[in-house]
């Protein structure tokens, strides 16, 4: 288990150079290809996002009012209110149009072919088991702080661990909310 600090995390240039955003955690695959990524970018204006093929991307605005993205096969993806995970595949060619102003978001990018992931928000009000056995997770304090295995992640910190057993995660104030991010292995093709 690591505890991850932000002065840890990497300012990366977006993919497309439109824009940075604040790498958390990339996890390289075999081949020295991005397996998995969480980040926290800044969406100033409207405009296209990075191309991600063979990635799919779990989002949600952690400020702001909140983005549509254009593009996709199934029409827009409403990326709002605050808090609201959404997914859509990195092979899209998305662009964001900004409801009101600009917005943070929370991001986790997994290659199809070595990860499946899941994205979620929780406000923690007691202890709760979080993860799956064989899996690996991040849990980011967005606000207040948590304790899990005697390491306490204070809001901006997180927590990396490959999980034999569902952690236990306490919040340590009434402000404790959570992104969480759960990997696991894609099944060999």
């Amino acid at each position: 288990m690591i505890l991850l600090k932000p002065q840890d995390y990497a300012v990366m240039p977006w993919k497309n150079g439109l824009g940075s955003t604040t790498e958390i955690y990339r996890m390289d695959g075999p081949d020295g290809a991005m397996d998995w990524r969480v980040s926290i970018a800044e969406v100033a204006t409207d405009g296209p996002f990075s191309n991600f093929a063979g990635y799919d991307r779990h989002i949600m605005v952690i400020a702001g009012a909140g983005m549509v993205l254009h593009g996709g096969p199934d029409g827009p993806v409403d990326v709002s209110p605050a808090y609201r995970p959404c997914t859509f595949s990195g092979d899209w060619p998305v662009s964001a149009r900004l409801i009101d102003g600009p917005v943070k978001d929370f991001n986790l990018i997994a290659r199809r072919s070595s990860h499946s992931a899941r994205l979620e928000f929780r406000r923690l009000v007691g202890p709760a088991e979080i993860g799956v056995a064989g899996g690996t997770c991040l849990i980011h304090a967005l606000g207040g702080s948590f304790t899990v295995d005697n390491l306490k992640a204070d809001a901006g910190c997180s927590v990396l661990a490959a999980l034999d057993r569902p952690m236990v995660v306490s919040p340590n104030d009434a402000a404790c909310a959570i992104a969480v991010c759960a990997l696991s292995r894609a099944p060999a093709q």
